[in-house]
């Protein structure tokens, strides 16, 4: 899967330097590319160490922090992006299906399968929701100076700045929520490991 990640982003990458209105500042502030590139470097280290799933840096903060960003990418582009056929600047439909469909589906799916054997502290999930924060604060900035914005929901030419306010909030409170989730898993089956076993 981490391969797979790595050789959509690269494909999409260089079919998109062809155009001439490419940018490559812009395609690297989405955050489904951000989610990605951090969820590749997270499977692969735990393909090649398993045992890291529970060190705290790479396997809470790195792995946990993985799983909830790919969460909201595949959620917010199912329910957001996709039902109003949004242009999220990925023409390679195989692409655009390893990113936003099946990334998301098997890096969560590992996270359930193959949890830490202890739970994140609360300080580790808080340091989860620092990347989407900057993220969202560095796409505000950024968005007036060079006139675009990655998503159309954070758009002041495409809604009001109620509506970016609501969406944003939205989603943050999404973040926390699913935070709080993966965060609560790996002791759920901690719990009832030994009642499966039995």
């Amino acid at each position: 899967m981490a391969l797979a990640i790595v050789v959509g982003i690269v494909a999409q990458f260089n079919y998109s330097s062809d155009r001439t209105a490419f940018s490559a500042s812009n395609f690297f502030s989405y955050f489904t590319i951000l989610s990605n590139i951090i969820a590749a470097v997270a499977l692969a280290i735990v393909a090649a160490r398993p045992a890291v799933r529970d060190d705290v840096i790479l396997g809470h903060v790195l792995r946990g922090a993985a799983t909830l960003y790919m969460t909201v990418t595949g959620i917010v582009y199912a329910t957001l992006l996709a039902p109003a056929g949004v242009d999220v600047d990925v023409q390679l439909v195989w692409v655009n299906l390893v990113i936003h469909v099946i990334g998301p589906i098997v890096v969560v799916g590992d996270w359930l399968i193959d949890p830490p054997r202890t739970a994140p502290s609360v300080s580790t999930a808080a340091l989860w929701l620092v990347v989407p924060s900057v993220w969202l604060v560095y796409t505000l900035i950024r968005g007036p100076i060079v006139d675009w914005y990655p998503y159309p929901f954070l758009d002041p030419n495409e809604r009001s700045t109620i509506e970016i306010v609501i969406v944003c909030v939205g989603i943050f409170v999404l973040f926390i929520a699913l935070a709080a989730g993966v965060r609560w898993w790996p002791s759920r089956r901690r719990a009832t490991s030994p009642a499966v076993a039995a």
